[in-house]
């Protein structure tokens, strides 16, 4: 028998130093390339050059398309990068605080900050998510073009790391949404019931159509919870978001449409869409999870979707009108004190 080349080994030696490395590396360790907090206080996103030597430009604006700087066929690419001098081309705001960094299932690591964007409110989202999932901003591309309400009006967004060890790190700015449901009933409860009472219905109806309208354009959100439902206040006018779209599920990937937007985001749509057929993860908020995903079932529709939301406001209604009734996980029965 032919004895085996030591140069065989080197990709596989190659791959277990890389995955080596990964699993010694604490959350905030991995999470310090995108950790924007030793920036000044302005940040600037910038065109990058691409690797075929075009310039590209970001989207700007909700749900606008990207514009390329020079002539190329990536003119849909949304490569962008980031720099702490001014730019004529960039995209500027005013960087306020850190308010929240969360460290999801797979792998999943996202900042958000609050931050000014053309003298208004706004949002700043980093996340790194694994390259074998849709981005975030592709699955805001499919909604957008289906004109699903109730999602939040976009900014700005980008890539800002393609590859990195398997994940990619995109950015988004968006309209402040307002603040998590159960914080908004809160405030609403005092106006009295009848009030509040037509408050809620109009909360209910706005995040159910838009989650049927996402599941019409061929997503599911798989991640509701009361900190993803966004709720605006504003002169006793109140409006719902649905906000946190990065565990969604794009189920038409086998489209020509979802095919051009995996071109301009820079990922396979038949190998991500391939991957989450086959696996379909265990993703979302276990105390709002649906019972058919709390005990395994690997399907999805846009009735668990709707099912995570129930459990949403059913814990809210119970933080607002308290009861005899010892709180257990569903499915666990219930005990009286």
């Amino acid at each position: 028998m032919n004895p085996i080349p030591s140069n065989s080994y080197k990709p596989i030696r190659r791959v277990l130093l890389s995955l080596y490395f990964l699993l010694t590396l604490s959350p905030g360790e991995f999470g310090h390339i995108c950790d924007f907090t030793a920036y000044p206080t302005r940040l600037y996103f910038s065109p990058r050059i691409s690797k075929i030597g075009a310039e590209i430009s970001q989207p700007t604006g909700s749900g606008e398309q990207a514009e390329s700087a020079g002539k190329s066929e990536q003119a849909e690419s949304v490569l962008a990068s980031v720099s702490s001098k001014y730019c004529d081309e960039s995209t500027e705001f005013l960087l306020e605080h850190l308010f929240k960094r969360e460290v999801g299932l797979h792998g999943r690591i996202a900042y958000v900050a609050k931050v000014t964007w053309d003298n208004q409110s706004a949002v700043l989202k980093l996340a790194w998510s694994a390259t074998d999932r849709i981005p975030e901003n592709a699955i805001y591309d499919i909604l957008l073009k289906s004109e699903v309400q109730g999602i939040p009006q976009l900014f700005s967004r980008g890539l800002l790391i393609e590859g990195f060890r398997g994940y990619r790190l995109e950015y988004i700015v968006m309209e402040d949404c307002g603040v998590p449901l159960l914080e908004a009933l809160k405030t609403l409860r005092p106006r009295g019931e009848e009030k509040f009472v037509s408050y809620l219905k109009q909360i209910i109806e706005e995040v159910t159509a838009c989650l049927v309208d996402a599941s019409v354009a061929g997503v599911l959100h798989r991640d509701i919870s009361d900190s993803n439902i966004a709720v605006q206040i504003d002169q006793g006018r109140v409006s719902a978001r649905i906000i946190d779209w990065g565990y969604a599920k794009d189920t038409n990937w086998k489209s020509d449409a979802s095919g051009d937007i995996g071109d301009k985001w820079h990922y396979s749509s038949e190998y991500v869409g391939q991957n989450e057929d086959a696996h379909d993860p265990f993703t979302g908020t276990p105390r709002f999870m649906s019972i058919s995903t709390l005990t395994g079932i690997k399907y999805r529709n846009v009735a668990t979707d709707i099912e995570s939301f129930f459990y949403v406001v059913l814990n809210a209604l119970c933080d607002i009108y308290p009861t005899k009734t010892k709180k257990t996980p569903v499915g666990f029965g219930s005990q009286q004190d």
